[in-house]
C-alpha cells in the first residue's frame, strides 16, 4: 500500500471510468474562494560538510537515513567511505536544487504547486504509517492460529526426498563407471568425498552431492521413478535423463499437512497486513462519508487544457 485507496476498488482508477462516475455531479455548486496553498519548511542544524557554496547539514543526513529501515541504517554509515559516499551524493543534490532556486525555479507557481503536491503526499503516507503503528498488535499469534484453522489445506507440503548422489555423464560408459563408485562406497569410502572429485552434476561444488526435502514432482522422471523403489538407507545405481547416478536415500516424507509452527511467521505477516488494510479502510470510511463536490464546468476546463486525442 504505496497510497490511500479507495477500498470499493482496491487500486487507481481509469481516467474513463473516473469520468463516468464524475457525470452526475458536474453540475455542482460554484465556489466563490480560492485556496491559497503555503507550506513552511524552516529548520536549523550544523553544518556538516560542504563543497562550494553548498552546505549539508546533520539533520539532513538524519533525513536521508530515514528512508533507509533503522536496521540497515548501520550497514549504510559503516565507515568512513561509505559515509563520505552518502554525503558526496547529498552535497550534490544540495547544489543543484541552490542552483534551481537561484535561477528562479521557486517563481514558478506551478513548480511550487508540484512540491506541494510531493509534500502532501508524505506527509499523507506518513500519517497513514503512524495510524497503522498505532493500532498494530504486539503479537498476531492468535490471529495466525485461526486464518491456519480456516483453510489448512493451502499448507499442504508436497512429497519430499532427500538424498545424495553423484552423477556420470561425460564417460564412455557411464553405467559401468557408476557401479565402480558404488563399489567404493559400498566399500567404505567416503560419499561426499567420492561425488566432489568424480561427480559430473555442477552444484556438487556447493553442496558436495546432497539435496533434503527436495518435491518429488521436481525430479527427472526417470529418477523419481528409480527413487521411489528405494528405502531410506538403500544405496544403488540410478538412471536418469542426465546420465547414471550412485544415489543414497537418507529420507522420504509423504503429502502431509505442515504444522502450525512451520508457518506461523507466514501467517503472523499475513495477519498484520489484513490488520493494517482494515485499518486503512477505516480511515478511507471516514473520507468517503464526505459528499464529493465538483465546481459547476471544472472538469470540462481541465479537459479543454488537456484534450483527447
Amino acid at each position: 500500500m504505496s497510497r490511500f485507496q479507495n477500498p470499493s476498488f482496491g487500486g487507481p482508477l481509469l481516467l474513463s471510468g473516473v469520468l463516468m462516475l464524475l457525470g452526475p455531479v458536474l453540475p455542482g455548486p460554484t465556489f466563490a474562494e480560492d485556496v491559497q496553498r503555503s507550506l513552511d519548511i524552516d529548520f536549523s542544524s550544523s553544518v556538516l560538510a560542504r563543497r562550494g557554496e553548498a552546505r549539508l547539514t546533520h539533520l539532513e543526513l538524519d533525513a536521508r537515513l530515514q528512508a533507509i529501515p533503522e536496521d540497515a541504517r548501520p550497514d549504510v554509515v559503516n565507515g568512513p567511505a561509505r559515509l563520505e559516499k552518502l554525503i558526496e551524493d547529498q552535497l550534490q543534490i544540495r547544489t543543484f536544487a541552490d542552483r534551481a532556486i537561484a535561477e528562479g525555479a521557486l517563481d514558478d507557481e506551478l513548480v511550487e504547486a508540484e512540491l506541494y503536491l510531493m509534500v502532501s503526499t508524505w506527509l499523507a503516507e506518513r500519517y497513514r504509517d503512524r495510524i497503522i503503528a498505532e493500532q498494530s498488535l504486539d503479537d498476531y499469534t492468535d490471529q495466525a492460529r485461526e486464518l491456519y484453522q480456516l483453510d489448512r489445506d493451502r499448507f499442504t507440503a508436497e512429497p519430499t526426498v532427500s538424498f545424495s548422489h553423484l552423477l556420470i555423464a561425460n564417460h564412455p560408459d557411464p553405467r559401468a563407471r557408476a557401479a565402480e563408485l558404488l563399489e567404493r562406497i559400498e566399500s567404505g569410502e567416503d560419499f561426499a568425498e567420492l561425488a566432489a572429485e568424480h561427480s559430473d552434476d555442477p552444484s556438487v561444488v556447493n553442496n558436495r552431492g546432497r539435496f533434503d526435502e527436495i518435491e518429488t514432482a521436481r525430479l527427472d522422471e526417470r529418477f523419481r521413478v528409480g527413487l521411489a523403489a528405494l528405502e531410506p538407507g538403500d544405496v544403488e545405481l540410478v538412471e536418469s535423463g542426465y546420465g547414471w547416478h550412485v544415489v543414497v536415500l537418507h529420507d522420504r516424507q509423504s503429502e502431509r499437512i505442515r504444522d502450525f509452527e512451520e508457518v506461523a511467521d507466514q501467517l503472523r505477516e499475513e495477519a498484520r497486513q489484513q490488520h493494517a488494510q482494515e485499518i486503512v479502510e477505516r480511515l478511507l470510511r471516514s473520507y468517503y462519508a464526505q459528499d464529493l463536490e465538483i465546481v459547476e464546468g471544472g472538469v470540462a476546463e481541465v479537459l479543454e487544457r488537456y484534450p483527447f486525442e
